[in-house]
């Protein structure tokens, strides 16, 4: 008897535990919400509505949770921000952006956070981070693009928001063949393992928060 209620006591005392870690985790998930909302609120103004559209569905087509999509296209957004790209045309390319991580992602089967890191970097001119999915983003390719496009301009001789958009572009063309794969390949076991696990991170950040928050003080006290 003495050992069965040791047994139990341990059983109930890693539950209560395990609850604990559950309750925080969902507080972590709803602050980082919060502040990358806030990000989307300040970058996009008037076409936050549509870009908060886009990032709530964004689990069902790219396998991206909210918060996810809220904090890739709100760095997307900042970046094309900084050379002149607002408004729609900013929220259009981040959408599409962000969009791609997650299609580029389940195209290599790659962790979606170093996918965006990379498209990061390609989208600011870093040459070596495309090269892990075959893009060669050297001035000399991207001019010749250009021509194709019509535009004679010399790279050098382009504004940022132009170096910018011909990037995007760029980026978009050298990479059509992953556009699409999460939805044309969502039953596979890889991205339906992945949907699982960002199906429970949305949970916990969009339901569980609230109701885990009106628990904080009991919670933080564990």
């Amino acid at each position: 008897n003495t050992l069965s209620s040791q047994i139990k006591s341990l059983l109930g005392y890693a539950s209560l535990a395990g609850l604990v870690r559950l309750g925080k985790e969902a507080i972590e998930l709803s602050s980082s919400m919060v502040e990358v909302q806030n990000v989307v609120d300040n970058v996009f103004k008037e076409a936050t509505d549509d870009v908060n559209d886009f990032c709530d569905s964004a689990i069902e087509k790219f396998g991206l949770t909210a918060l996810e999509a809220r904090n890739m296209i709100g760095v997307f957004g900042g970046i094309l921000s900084s050379s002149g790209i607002v408004g729609e045309a900013g929220a259009e390319m981040s959408k599409n952006l962000t969009a791609l991580a997650g299609d580029v992602a389940s195209f290599y089967n790659m962790d979606t956070a170093a996918v965006f890191k990379k498209l990061q970097s390609g989208i600011t001119g870093n040459v070596a981070a495309m090269r892990t999915f075959g893009v060669s983003m050297t001035v000399a390719n991207l001019e010749a693009f250009a021509l194709e496009q019509g535009i004679s301009k010399s790279y050098n001789a382009m504004s940022q928001a132009e170096k910018m958009t011909l990037r995007y572009n760029y980026m978009l063309r050298q990479l059509a063949v992953a556009q699409g794969d999460y939805a044309r390949t969502s039953m596979t076991w890889a991205n339906q393992t992945r949907l699982l696990a960002n199906n429970f991170k949305q949970f916990l950040t969009i339901r569980c928060g609230d109701l885990v928050k009106v628990f904080l003080p009991t919670v933080q006290m564990l």
